[in-house]
């Protein structure tokens, strides 16, 4: 190979394909050292190695990706926890208005009753509880007590033996008699109202 020429040092023949690139070669290293010259002279650092500032960049940002996925996760953990908190505080029966408690009345003493059959004498023997929440209701039926049974007297009075035989119709009888307990107190002008009527004894013979 002849001797290289000329200001940016390319050679001036190169005798085949292999002198051409180490000529090549030198000539690129030499123009990248003039070109690191000039930005120095002009106040641009150097940068020793860039491959090594990009993995550098990359690695701090997968960090803060990392601790803003950890921050959302425990954000939406907190949030969880405290939904499912709240939810049980709201659903607790303890921290949650109490209810009344269900008070109960009996009404004394048993219903004897003569039963509407003709043919063969028939009665009926019920002793009946009524319940309610508010003791102002406990107090009402108290107050009308006669008129409560009297009333109760005439509805037992109405059935025939047959017609108490099946349990559909001693519930129809009981709701019934509900309706009349409730009447009279509302006729009274008795603001409570009554929950409900059971028959603790009901024998027919």
């Amino acid at each position: 190979m002849a001797g290289s020429g000329g200001r940016l040092g390319w050679p001036a023949r190169v005798a085949g394909s292999g002198g051409w690139v180490r000529g090549a070669a030198g000539s690129a290293a030499w123009k990248l050292q003039r070109f690191g010259c000039r930005l120095r002279s002009r106040g641009v650092p150097r940068v020793s190695n860039p491959s090594a500032a990009a993995p550098a960049k990359k690695g701090k940002g997968l960090l803060i990706v990392v601790v803003l996925l950890v921050l959302a996760g425990a954000g939406a953990g907190g949030w969880f926890a405290f939904g499912r908190s709240g939810a049980a505080e709201d659903a607790d029966p303890a921290k949650a208005e109490a209810a009344p408690s269900l008070l109960y009345h009996a009404l004394a003493p048993p219903f004897v009753v003569n039963l509407a059959d003709v043919d063969v004498p028939r009665y009926l023997q019920a002793e009946v509880t009524i319940t309610a929440r508010d003791g102002k209701v406990i107090e009402a039926l108290e107050r009308h007590d006669p008129i409560v049974r009297n009333r109760l007297v005439l509805l037992f009075g109405q059935y025939t033996m047959a017609a108490l035989q099946q349990r559909s119709d001693k519930e129809r009888l009981q709701a019934e008699a509900l309706t009349e307990v409730r009447a009279v107190l509302a006729e009274h002008g008795e603001q409570a109202e009554v929950e409900s009527l059971f028959f603790t004894s009901l024998v027919t013979q």
